[in-house]
């Protein structure tokens, strides 16, 4: 019985073995090497045209003086192309050698292999012309058929990845940049608004960094280096979404000029990009744009156009305190001006309470919020009334020295993630996040001081408000006069 089974199960294997292979014949060799001829590496160096067909579509990619375009049959205007991507192709098509070589094929035998009609042909000019054509799939589904005018006549076996490019369409060759320039090209952006917004242009200076030239009101403001390079970049690497025809506007009367970007090299006179956005009230599409690089109109993603409108106050340079941490030894707080108190010192594992002795977590990470603290307005130049102190925070040196002193004030008036802090010694008062506030209150104040009390005392003594003062304290750069009433 063992014994049968034993040969049952080996004419079952061979028979399964035969049915798998059969329409692939014994694979011959070029009668030298026995290898299969394949192009040279470097042989598509000098490629000037790959021309791409299937049953579905049909595009060519053409060599020209500034690089790469794409050419559709219907469509007047080339497309750019992605420079990478074509020589990605080139690279891969050049190397991607056929695993096996089946031997000459007549004409007769080639639709068994699907290259009667082919499913999608390349066709490369480079030392001379040459086409990769491709048929159908083998019965494992394992390698592509195909012939090539290299090895002219053999049927071949390619690794099924070529039919993932042969079924990349014109698109994915486009180069969506919308600018020619790179980001350190970049000597001078200006940024126009046409929905009523204020406008400005900021140039590089000597020290790589920006300065504010327009408008007038601007120039004294400094520039933030760390903002203004974010939004260059993001300016410069925009991408498109898609192409849309050369006569957008014609066929879109609804679309309206939203914002427009002009961008300078260095040393530069005229702008070398400019990108003009406009609006169209679709939900799905709601920015077209067309720019010096690219003949067509284009769309783009919502969030990427929006970022054209970013106002130039937040682009300034707006730190509060300007610290080194390395030098603050000790730290006091106060809830109001004369509530419950918490000195901390440094020590070699951390920070730790004078009184009690305790650690006390994340006073390192508290303090490096300081430095980031920016001004979500314009400065005040007093508080108004309702403005109550909640926190004082000072900060020493190793020699018992003050470094830097804060107030903490909340104010009705303001948006309500708000709180104004005062830095000792400047008659400023600045509109910032309150978060960091709230850290300290939750973190470092006794679970009953969780919520502060009030207090009217003034911050530091020598920063009293006086009636009749005026508060600039109008969010987002604007100037909103009110003036603190007599209690």
């Amino acid at each position: 019985m063992n014994k049968r089974l034993s040969v049952l199960m080996a004419v079952t294997i061979v028979l399964w073995a035969v049915i798998y292979f059969w329409p692939e014949p014994t694979p011959e060799t070029d009668g030298q090497s026995g290898t299969t001829v394949w192009f040279a590496s470097g042989q598509f160096a000098g490629a000037t045209r790959v021309a791409v067909a299937s049953s579905d579509f049909s595009y060519e990619l053409v060599k020209v003086e500034t690089g790469w375009v794409v050419l559709l049959e219907d469509v007047d205007e080339p497309f750019l192309a992605d420079l990478a991507k074509v020589e990605a192709l080139l690279t891969y098509l050049e190397t991607s050698k056929p695993e096996r070589r089946l031997g000459e094929k007549g004409e007769q035998d080639l639709a068994q292999y699907g290259l009667d009609n082919p499913q999608a042909v390349f066709t490369i000019e480079a030392d001379q012309t040459w086409t990769i054509s491709l048929g159908g799939e083998n019965p494992s589904g394992s390698g592509l058929y195909g012939m090539s005018t290299i090895d002219r006549g053999q049927c071949l076996l390619f690794d099924t990845r070529i039919a993932e490019i042969a079924a990349r369409e014109a698109r994915y060759y486009y180069d969506l940049l919308v600018s020619n320039v790179a980001p350190e090209q970049v000597g001078r952006v200006r940024i126009s608004w046409d929905n009523g917004g204020q406008g400005w242009e900021a140039a590089r200076t000597d020290d790589d960094g920006y300065a504010f030239t327009w408008p007038e009101e601007l120039v004294e403001h400094e520039a933030s280096s760390a903002e203004m390079d974010l939004f260059i970049h993001e300016l410069v690497t925009m991408e498109a979404v898609s192409f849309l025809a050369r006569d957008t506007l014609s066929e879109h009367p609804d679309a309206v000029p939203f914002a427009t970007a002009a961008i300078w090299v260095s040393d530069s006179d005229e702008p070398e990009s400019e990108i003009e956005v406009y609006t169209n009230g679709s939900e799905e599409t709601p920015y077209y744009a067309r720019s010096t690089r690219h003949a067509q109109f284009f769309t783009l993603p919502a969030d990427a156009a929006e970022k054209l409108i970013r106002p130039a106050f937040h682009l300034r340079e707006r730190g509060v305190v300007d610290l080194d941490l390395s030098v603050v030894a000790r730290q006091r707080l106060m809830q109001g001006q004369d509530g419950n108190e918490l000195v901390v010192a440094k020590t070699d594992l951390g920070w730790q309470d004078e009184r009690s002795g305790e650690d006390v977590a994340g006073m390192d990470m508290l303090l490096w919020r300081i430095t980031d603290l920016k001004f979500e307005a314009e400065p005040a130049s007093a508080l108004p009334a309702e403005a109550e102190q909640m926190l004082s925070w000072e900060l020493f040196s190793l020699e018992d020295e003050s470094v830097v002193g804060l107030a903490f004030f909340l104010d009705p008036g303001l948006p309500e993630d708000q709180c104004w802090i005062q830095v000792q010694g400047e008659d400023k008062f600045y509109p910032v996040s309150d978060q960091l506030l709230e850290d300290l209150q939750g973190q470092l104040l006794p679970p009953e001081a969780d919520t502060i009390e009030e207090s009217d005392a003034p911050a530091f003594p020598s920063d009293e408000v006086e009636a009749g003062d005026t508060v600039d304290s109008k969010p987002d750069g604007g100037m909103e006069h009110d003036t603190v009433q007599e209690p």
